[in-house]
């Protein structure tokens, strides 16, 4: 099956070639008019016989352009479930800009898409676009990548400070007598993120790459600790974990981070 690449590209080739055909119709009939306001008549029969032409050709061009588009409607909503991501890997990796795949979610730092074949669009960072050409996507990706600036200290304090906050009511459900001696055990981040999300619309705008991404922030930028003092650590997971288990995210190097568990120590109670 052709590619949106080259299927957009057969599109705006036709459109280029019904663009001319209009500006010779819209020539025609400026002459047209010329021809009437002069009085000539032949050259008025003259301008009439190169608009009946410019028109045919126009309708033509009008029609190749809407055959140039390959796809119908229940073809288009396949390849984007199905070829869209790789072909838009491919021309990300033609154009020098990382896309990783989790699942059916792709990560170029710091923007994560999501591809929805119902609706023929996509979303970046929630945001709908529906011009998905793969080329002009990558463009706003790499717009988006050159243009990013760290998230403010504010918003990491307040995801550290949620963090904190859900971590202390989980030791403190499972160890009432003792919350302040637990409070360095490590507690697994899907508690957390289940805890942090337990309402459908929270989860659905909220997915587990928003959250891998807040906490790659943290981590990477900081802050480490807590206003009273609790520093956090996210200890790396031991045995094999279910994908379900882990939060990934993908740097601006291109290389993968997991995270499996949250640990904080110290801080006043």
């Amino acid at each position: 099956m052709t590619g949106f690449e080259r299927a957009f590209a057969s599109v705006e080739r036709a459109a280029g070639f019904t663009l001319k055909s209009a500006n010779n119709a819209v020539s025609g009939a400026k002459a047209l008019t010329k021809a009437a306001q002069n009085g000539d008549i032949a050259a008025m029969e003259h301008a009439l016989e190169n608009l009946d032409k410019a028109a045919a050709d126009l309708r033509q061009k009008i029609a190749d352009a809407r055959n140039s588009w390959p796809f119908d409607r229940r073809e288009e909503e396949e390849y984007l479930s199905a070829g869209y991501i790789d072909e838009l890997r491919r021309v990300s990796a033609e154009n020098e800009l990382n896309v990783s795949r989790q699942g059916e979610t792709l990560i170029s730092f710091p923007s994560i898409v999501h591809v929805s074949a119902a609706d023929r669009s996509v979303k970046v960072d929630r945001k709908k676009i529906t011009a998905i050409r793969p080329s002009h996507l990558v463009k706003y990706l790499l717009k988006a990548q050159k243009s990013w600036r760290k998230p403010s200290a504010a918003r990491s304090r307040r995801f550290l400070e949620g963090l904190y906050s859900v971590y202390t009511a989980l030791t403190r459900e499972e160890f009432p007598d003792a919350a302040s001696a637990n409070r360095t055990r490590v507690v697994p981040l899907v508690k957390i993120y289940e805890t942090m999300t337990a309402l459908p619309d929270v989860r659905r705008d909220y997915g587990r790459q928003d959250f891998a991404r807040d906490l790659y922030m943290v981590d990477s930028e900081g802050p480490s600790a807590t206003k009273n003092g609790a520093r956090v650590s996210f200890p790396s997971a031991t045995g094999t974990k279910s994908k379900k288990q882990v939060f990934s995210f993908v740097g601006p190097d291109g290389q993968p981070v997991e995270y499996f568990g949250v640990r904080f120590g110290g801080g006043k109670s």
